[in-house]
């Protein structure tokens, strides 16, 4: 009877009324970042809805280092990097302070549960030492389990879907999309849409190419009709992705007081999973 009793002493500091305790080295490693929600703040151009979509790594000791594409109501500030700080507490809260460069230029913190056993992160936007933090934006972390990735690595075919507004700076339209990608590991694509714009429904047709660099984000660029698109996505693992849109617009770079900026006109948020029986072979990952 000794034994399990010993086990039940150790377990009870694995436990805090009935669940597992976490710590700060519980996240840790490389993960796949999506965030997306609405900037609220009255009467300022970057007020609208938001994504932002790249990699976040956490040192497991309290560092943290993020490299993302943010739209801000259809305004692209360019790629980032940026760091801070974070905890976990004993009850799985996680605790985060970041320097989030333009527009916002301030130190931001994000709070919210560690599942998984540090292998998933939530957090909503809860405070700024600069502009108020009116806003309905949340962070989705999940750790990816691919060391490095190559063109091959996404080779197959994908269901996508992505959620958000068109034509941000005229009459805002919500949009809608679900599809199927097909791609041939090489960089090239084929893909075919149903899509919901303002309630119009159509069916669409796209080709184009693809690239995804080694830190395993990519880029989808085709065109619909004569419309060129293009989605910035982050690879989970070889079965997941998460997807923002990334409108190129006509590339021309504005001043404002918060930096320069691009016209993408759109923000939409998803995801791509892979079909069923299309995973490309394990000689395929990290190459092309």
């Amino acid at each position: 009877m000794k034994l399990p009793l010993l086990a039940l002493a150790i377990c009870a500091t694995c436990f805090a009324d009935g669940h597992f305790t976490c710590k700060t080295s519980d996240v840790s490693g490389t993960y796949a970042f999506l965030a997306n929600g609405s900037v609220l703040i009255p009467g300022l151009p970057i007020s609208g809805p938001f994504s932002r979509v790249g990699t976040l790594t956490a040192d497991g000791k309290g560092a943290i280092h993020i490299s993302t594409l943010a739209l801000y109501n259809g305004l692209n500030f360019g790629l980032e990097s940026f760091d801070g700080t974070y905890t976990v507490t004993s009850d799985c809260g996680l605790d985060m302070i970041v320097a989030v460069p333009a527009p916002v230029h301030a130190n931001a913190e994000f709070k919210g549960p560690v599942a998984g056993g540090g292998d998933d992160v939530t957090f909503l936007l809860v405070n700024t030492d600069g502009p108020p933090a009116i806003s309905t934006v949340v962070g989705f972390g999940r750790l990816r389990d691919l060391k490095s990735c190559s063109n091959g690595t996404v080779a197959g075919g994908w269901r996508m879907e992505i959620n958000g507004y068109k034509t941000l700076q005229a009459t805002p339209t919500p949009y809608r999309q679900v599809g199927k990608l097909q791609l041939d590991g090489h960089g090239g694509l084929l893909a075919s849409f149903i899509t919901s714009n303002g309630g119009l429904i159509a069916s669409e047709t796209g080709a184009g190419t693809y690239t995804v660099g080694a830190d395993c984000v990519f880029d989808l660029n085709y065109t619909i009709g004569t419309t060129p698109y293009s989605i910035r996505g982050s690879v989970v693992n070889s079965e997941e992705a998460d997807l923002a849109l990334n409108m190129p617009g006509d590339g021309a770079v504005h001043a404002s007081p918060f930096g320069p900026f691009t016209i993408s006109g759109a923000v939409a948020t998803g995801t791509m999973v892979r079909e069923t029986g299309s995973s490309p072979s394990r000689n395929d990952h990290g190459r092309d």
